[in-house]
């Protein structure tokens, strides 16, 4: 389950910077987590929270995701 988290994560950032690189502009929308390619970046990296309470409920161990960075912050390019 982790490895392949990490295996999509990778790919998402990869295509996720060549939008930006792009300028690619995603379609209008009332979803906060989809107004901007920095807000859809933020959201995805945030779900990985996510899979640390699937592991905790499942009573795997720790699979050693860090947090997401705050909003200040985003992935650089």
């Amino acid at each position: 389950m982790v490895l392949l988290h990490e295996e999509h994560l990778r790919r998402f950032v990869h295509v996720w910077r060549l939008a930006l690189e792009s300028s690619v502009s995603l379609p209008p929308t009332d979803d906060p987590a989809y107004v901007s390619l920095e807000a859809l970046g933020r959201h995805v990296l945030s779900a990985a929270g996510s899979m640390i309470w699937m592991c905790e409920v499942l009573a795997l161990p720790d699979p050693g995701i860090h947090s997401a960075p705050d909003a200040s912050a985003s992935v650089a390019p």
